[in-house]
């Protein structure tokens, strides 16, 4: 650790860019900067992708990747955005979020000594209390392949098949409206969904220009009380409980690819 340390606290001469903190109003005039105002992590670049607006209070996940060999921050909140390391002021930027979100702010250090595309480094995760379950074999209907079911008082199920146009209609969804223009609407459903065996609390989808075709994908961000950092290994284990997910007839190279990158080794 005290290697990382001097690593982080010496300067680097090959820096084109001074991380010192500068003034907003330089800064918002910047084609490539990041900075904080007003509890919002905001990134200004002349390409898009890297523009961010997030309210540090609703950033969930972050970790360090790499995207066309370029070094980058992700961050996973109400959106999701993809910040360069590059930026000017992101030092600063950096050290203000590991003060705020408490996590240690050397990461930064030991990701560029050991920066590699080949791999993804975690930051820090937001503990949040759980927002989902695992129902009892016999206790749910094995209806995974056909669709999913409403906790509301009627049960009300959805099949996989139903349109943008009527599951957006139903009482249970709430519209989203997004904080950036070019995100998506989204919609998330206001009571929990039963799929399988899985009850979530978070379930939503984004929105879609054609109304009238099936909702491609659904998606949840899901916490677990076990201590793991995020319950990914478990949940896949959870959803393969489903007979009629694991021995589902598979048709195309899709479905099996879907299939197969679920299936979880069993110990002997």
């Amino acid at each position: 650790m005290i290697n990382y340390l001097k690593l982080f606290l010496k300067r680097r001469n090959n820096k084109e860019i001074d991380n010192t903190s500068l003034d907003f109003l330089t800064l918002q005039n910047c084609d490539n900067a990041v900075f904080i105002l007003d509890n919002h992590l905001i990134s200004k670049n002349k390409i898009s992708y890297y523009n961010c607006n997030q309210n540090i209070d609703d950033i969930q996940v972050l970790y360090f990747t790499c995207i066309n060999n370029k070094p980058l921050l992700f961050i996973a909140g109400k959106h999701n955005s993809h910040i360069p390391t590059s930026s000017v002021n992101f030092l600063p930027t950096f050290l203000h979020l590991a003060e705020k979100l408490g996590f240690n702010p050397v990461l930064l250090t030991i990701f560029e000594e050991t920066f590699s595309c080949d791999r993804n480094m975690f930051v820090w995760a937001r503990k949040n209390p759980s927002n989902c379950k695992v129902l009892e074999q016999g206790k749910y209907a094995d209806t995974i392949l056909q669709g999913y079911e409403l906790q509301n008082q009627a049960k009300t199920f959805v099949s996989w098949e139903t349109p943008y146009e009527d599951v957006i209609a139903l009482d249970e969804v709430l519209v989203t409206q997004p904080s950036n223009e070019d995100d998506l609407i989204k919609y998330t459903f206001k009571v929990p969904v039963r799929i399988g065996n899985l009850v979530l609390n978070d379930f939503s989808f984004y929105d879609c220009h054609r109304k009238n075709i099936p909702v491609s994908n659904y998606f949840s961000y899901c916490e677990y009380k076990q201590a793991i950092n995020k319950p990914y290994a478990f949940l896949k284990n959870a959803l393969l409980e489903n007979k009629s997910l694991t021995n589902a007839s598979i048709d195309t190279e899709e479905d099996k690819t879907v299939i197969f990158s679920t299936k979880v080794k069993q110990s002997n």
